[in-house]
């Protein structure tokens, strides 16, 4: 441990007793030549971190999984601004098409409305709403920087049968006989015809990082070190010397002789975070400032309850306060 951290517990009566089991599978990822661009990517498109948050941490990984379990994510929740636009009908507002975020100039072109069918130029607002083939495209980023495979697979839709695409001999589609291509989609099982799907395949290191919640825990942490120069200790326990209580902490620095430490907490989409807030507090009570770090959204009666008790040594960052965390953070040093 880091002497200087090390030497702050030391005076407030606490001591590193060891390593988490998160900080176990963070270092795996650590020694991955990809870790650096896995967090430059993170950093630069926040809603890819959301996309593999949901996807990959719940073990969605193939294409049909996704389209049939994932729904639709409202980014609005996760994130500042919104990394898509989309142009609506003048007429009933209806959604007409998809831009990216950085079109500098509104929409002249006209277009039918799917809807009512009338012609115009729509109008151009903000798309907090990502659906299945926007995850699709996160999905595609990782596999650029090798956090993920991609590859066919037949899929029954009647008995869920799955099968990889090498097994069937499917290597070239205009070499095989149209009876024998016929034949090679029936499935295996119930003789029913198949889909061939894409499937995004994550090894159980990537997926143990996913669900485990020690991605964020890692993420803070290459965080503080990347944009603050601040070396943190991520997942380790220390004791109270005095009555022998071992508490874990997920990130722990010293800076301007202060004891920070991170509470990280990657909650589903349908949860949000406060109940926890009130054993953190009595949890380290050797830190001088506390910070409560989750994906999603902090009840708002949880931060008008702490906002007066903890006399601004608590501090908040919600899911799409995540990627401001170095310029809040500098208020306090």
């Amino acid at each position: 441990m880091n002497k200087i951290i090390k030497n702050a517990l030391k005076s407030k009566g606490y001591e590193f007793v060891g390593e988490s089991e998160t900080r176990k599978i963070t270092k795996k990822i650590e020694k991955s030549i990809t870790s650096l661009h896995f967090f430059k990517l993170f950093f630069k498109k926040p809603i890819i971190r959301i996309v593999s948050h949901y996807t990959i941490g719940r073990g969605l990984t193939s294409l049909f999984t996704i389209t049939q379990d994932i729904g639709k994510i409202n980014l609005q929740e996760f994130l500042k601004s919104s990394p898509i636009k989309k142009v609506i009908c003048d007429e009933c507002e209806h959604k007409m098409y998809s831009l990216p975020n950085n079109i500098k100039k509104g929409v002249s072109e006209r277009k039918i409305c799917p809807r009512c069918h009338k012609k115009n130029t729509g109008k151009l607002i903000d798309d907090w709403e990502i659906g299945v083939l926007e995850v699709i495209e996160c999905l595609d980023e990782l596999i650029n920087i090798n956090l993920l495979k991609k590859r066919l697979l037949k899929s029954c839709p009647q008995c869920f049968s799955i099968k990889d695409i090498d097994l069937i001999n499917y290597t070239n589609l205009k070499k095989i006989p149209l009876d024998n291509l016929k034949q090679s989609l029936f499935c295996s099982k119930c003789k029913n015809m198949s889909e061939i799907i894409w499937a995004y395949i994550s090894d159980k290191q990537m997926i143990d990082f996913w669900s485990s919640g020690a991605w964020l825990e890692w993420y803070i942490k290459t965080m503080l070190k990347s944009k603050l120069n601040i070396n943190s200790e991520q997942g380790v326990f220390v004791l109270n010397k005095r009555n022998k209580n071992r508490v874990e902490v997920d990130n722990l620095f010293v800076k301007k002789k202060k004891i920070f430490s991170i509470e990280c907490k990657a909650l589903s989409l349908d949860k949000r975070a406060g109940e926890e807030v009130n054993d953190i507090i009595k949890l380290f009570p050797f830190s001088d400032v506390i910070i409560f770090i989750t994906t999603s959204r902090i009840r708002e009666d949880v931060k008008e309850r702490y906002r007066d008790v903890t006399e601004g040594n608590l501090i908040f960052i919600e899911g799409k306060e995540i990627e401001d965390l170095p310029k809040i953070l500098k208020a306090y040093f």
